[in-house]
């Protein structure tokens, strides 16, 4: 299944970027639902923030891995755009009427610990949390032992099996079910040991392409089973199946990486897929406002409305956003900031 061989990271890899690329239009994609029901593009998209953590802990390089430095370039965007979700929040309260939070000791730890200020910054709180068991991970990673991997791969797979439960049981949502790091370590891990290690597949494309459909078809197959009773999950990229697709997705982008790919357009938009990430719900709510506001009535509306020139507005603005953000700032100023 599996080879050993030496794996050369190039200063810039155009093909990743693509990859980020893609999988910010996806995040979107999922932030601007179909109206109707579970259909199978929401479960087509539900790779997106798997393949982030994969590729977070697959460009972690354990030779030069600084715990102070990385721990600082994930925290510090994490708390800046924490302040700025507040500062959102409470204009909206004030000139718009929005919705009151209910500030009890629960939400006050969501908010400071778990990504609480907007719906995005949950994935900072697990990079974060993840960071901090790097160091640890490359140690375990080393010691290439069959048990210790047993162990580490068994914790997403034992998270999930108790958040099906807990869900099934109570008919409720666990809470901060994405903001831990359990839900996401697999992927994170996964990313660690193929670039440590070296592994590259020896599988090839067909039978990829035939994981991935396989895959694809029991998401969906099991999204319709969860709807009636368990209708988030139904959508939620934190199932067996969709981690599975996800798993799928991430073996058809090795096995065909090609550090020699030129720039494109997807791997311009991956330079900024931090940026876009952290701003993209904003800039949809204001998107949603005006078109609600200018538009509603007109012939106009239903075209501006659509799922397809939404997401393409969205994304389009909030790339421009952040690139001349980008130059206002300064390239390394902005790594700080959660730019890029």
């Amino acid at each position: 299944m599996t080879t050993y061989q030496p794996t050369i990271m190039p200063p810039r890899d155009n093909y990743m970027q693509a990859v980020r690329g893609l999988c910010i239009i996806a995040v979107v994609m999922i932030h601007i639902p179909p109206v109707y029901g579970v259909n199978i593009s929401q479960q087509v998209i539900n790779f997106a923030v798997a393949v982030f953590f994969f590729m977070s802990g697959y460009f972690v390089k354990a030779e030069s891995f600084s715990l102070k430095k990385r721990t600082l370039r994930t925290l510090l965007p994490y708390c800046l755009w924490t302040i700025f979700a507040l500062l959102v929040y409470g204009i909206s309260l004030l000139f718009l009427g929005g919705r009151k939070i209910d500030f009890d000791t629960y939400e006050i730890i969501k908010i400071i610990f778990f990504g609480g200020g907007a719906p995005q910054l949950y994935f900072l709180s697990v990079l974060l949390q993840l960071t901090l068991l790097t160091p640890l991970l490359i140690r375990l990673i080393h010691r290439n032992s069959r048990m210790v991997d047993l162990v580490c791969w068994a914790v997403t797979p034992l998270y999930v099996a108790l958040m099906y439960l807990h869900d099934y049981v109570t008919g409720s949502r666990l809470p901060l079910y994405c903001a831990l790091f359990p839900a996401w370590f697999g992927f994170y891990y996964a990313g660690m040991v193929v670039r440590e290690r070296n592994i590259t597949l020896r599988v090839g494309n067909v039978t990829l392409v035939a994981l991935l459909l396989l895959t694809l078809y029991l998401s969906y197959a099991e999204s319709q089973l969860l709807e009636a009773r368990l209708p988030w999950m139904a959508v939620s990229q934190i199932k067996f199946s969709s981690m599975l697709y996800a798993a799928a997705v991430i073996a058809l982008v090795l096995k065909n990486r090609d550090p020699q790919q030129p720039a494109g357009l997807l791997s311009r938009i991956g330079d900024y897929s931090c940026g876009i990430y952290l701003i993209h719900i904003y800039v949809l709510v204001l998107i949603n406002k005006s078109v609600d506001s200018v538009f509603d009535n007109t012939i106009f509306y239903p075209f501006l409305h659509s799922q397809s020139v939404r997401i393409v507005l969205v994304v389009a603005i909030s790339y421009a956003i952040v690139s001349l953000l980008v130059k206002v700032v300064g390239e390394k100023a902005a790594k700080y900031l959660g730019l890029k």
